[in-house]
């Protein structure tokens, strides 16, 4: 019933626009052309003009465009803060703004308001699907990223399709991303690009992804990514992978399903076609197009920019935890408890208390992680893998628990590994709605062992 009370009121603010429009001189119509070219909403065959339009940035790579029958008001903020107006909008990530068209699952939503009855409504890809059958957007922005442009088809389970067609200034500083990835057609940003020279076998090697990474040691964090590595004397030169001619490789490599598609000059297969070019760009970057076919993959790339040496690195993480967004505090201290290991836990206690190498000297300033033995292999373990299962961290009156349907219930991840006497610990997204943690320790461990005091 909520479900179908939402569609309602989605199909109520769409027939409130169009009302409005016609009360506000708008043009209503049977389907006809407007005056002005994508400005109009289309809801069942009725096309009508949108008097005003606003681009609102919404945090970073992301921005809203509000269209609005009336044409008495002069900002979004007095569109959506007090005036007697309905409107729609629509939010979206800027960098999928490459003129192309995406499904609305992919980082969309969609709210409006409806000024005659009061009523608003959301949707964001995930919630009341059962009220949209199916629905694509298209973003653009024009050389200078002063105007952008949105489309948008939806077609709705009892058959009204909606469009939309906007144009508005942007008045704002717009990071556009040209660059992209395309694999069997589905299109991302090029969000990180590194490179390596260093070989001492005279060939270059660069490495694409759409994950926001900002060392290629993280590359394995990566959704997926491309990687090609060439003679050095062929930067520039346009390579066909269907000729030994030229020394290459080249790959994208699906890091969730650990699988990779290559082609490579040393084993030509007939499954892998096209050519592919990577250049220097003269200003210290570097061109990247590839239009190509791996064993079951279709790979185009486009790209002109910087790129990351791959021996770039962060350098080692301080010893320090932060609590709720204060000031680091320096971990001098740990301890780790297995006197539970006969029941599969153990403690972990980590202070800013120098030289302790037991719980009481610590004075109860620290901070506990309890967790299975299993927690510290290395791995990364996370609180919504293993509800119900006792794994938590507390640090003083604030716990943030995995049970489930705890009233201390919250979101947290742990990375642990033990070598000998030392330990290295990462803790971080910890949240309980209120307070947060996150602190990273490697160094010295004191350890108790089952029986130990």
């Amino acid at each position: 019933m909520k479900g179908t009370a939402y569609f309602l009121s989605i199909l109520a603010v769409v027939a409130v626009f169009l009302c409005s429009c016609e009360k506000n001189g708008g043009k209503g119509s049977d389907g006809g052309d407007t005056d002005k070219a994508g400005q109009y909403i289309e809801f069942e065959g009725v096309r009508t003009d949108i008097a005003g339009t606003f681009f609102e940035p919404a945090g970073d790579d992301y921005a809203i465009i509000c269209v609005t029958p009336s044409g008495d008001v002069s900002s979004y903020e007095e569109l959506v803060n007090g005036s007697q107006a309905s409107y729609i909008w629509i939010m979206f990530n800027t960098s999928y703004a490459l003129d192309v068209e995406f499904g609305i699952d992919q980082d969309f939503e969609i709210g409006g308001y409806n000024a005659d009855t009061g009523n608003a409504f959301t949707w964001d890809g995930e919630t009341y699907t059962e009220s949209l059958l199916s629905g694509t957007y298209r973003i653009s922005f024009d050389s200078d990223a002063s105007t952008c442009r949105v489309t948008l088809n939806l077609l709705f389970t009892t058959g009204e399709e909606l469009y939309v067609d906007a144009e508005v200034s942007t008045e704002e500083e717009v990071e556009i991303y040209e660059n992209h990835i395309t694999i069997n057609n589905e299109v991302s940003p090029v969000r990180a690009v590194f490179c390596d020279d260093t070989d001492t076998d005279g060939t270059f090697s660069i490495y694409l992804t759409s994950a926001a990474i900002d060392y290629f040691e993280e590359i394995g964090e990566a959704r997926s990514y491309v990687g090609i590595t060439i003679d050095k004397d062929c930067l520039g030169r346009e390579i066909n992978i269907s000729s030994s001619e030229n020394r290459y490789e080249i790959g994208y490599y699906d890091n969730f399903s650990n699988t990779a598609k290559t082609a490579s000059s040393e084993e030509l297969s007939v499954f892998a076609s096209g050519t592919f070019t990577v250049s220097e760009n003269g200003e210290g970057g570097y061109g990247v197009s590839v239009d190509a076919v791996l064993p079951g993959t279709a790979i185009s790339v486009r790209y002109d920019g910087p790129a990351k040496s791959v021996m770039e690195s962060p350098g080692p993480a301080a010893n320090e935890f932060t609590f709720s967004g204060g000031s680091p505090v320096a971990i001098m201290s740990a301890v780790l408890d297995r006197n539970g290991s006969i029941d599969g836990t153990w403690e972990l206690y980590l202070s800013p208390v120098p030289g302790c190498t037991g719980i009481e000297q610590m004075n109860g300033n620290f901070v506990h992680i309890s967790a299975w033995d299993y927690c510290f292999d290395g791995d990364i373990y996370g609180f919504s893998q293993h509800r119900g299962e006792g794994f938590y961290v507390e640090y003083g009156d604030t716990v943030w628990s995995s049970v489930l349907d705890s009233e201390d219930s919250s979101t947290g991840t742990l990375e642990a590994v033990i070598d000998g006497n030392t330990i290295s610990v990462d803790f971080y997204n910890l949240s309980d709605g209120t307070d947060t943690l996150e602190g990273h320790y490697a160094g010295p461990v004191t350890i108790i062992e089952e029986g130990q005091i």
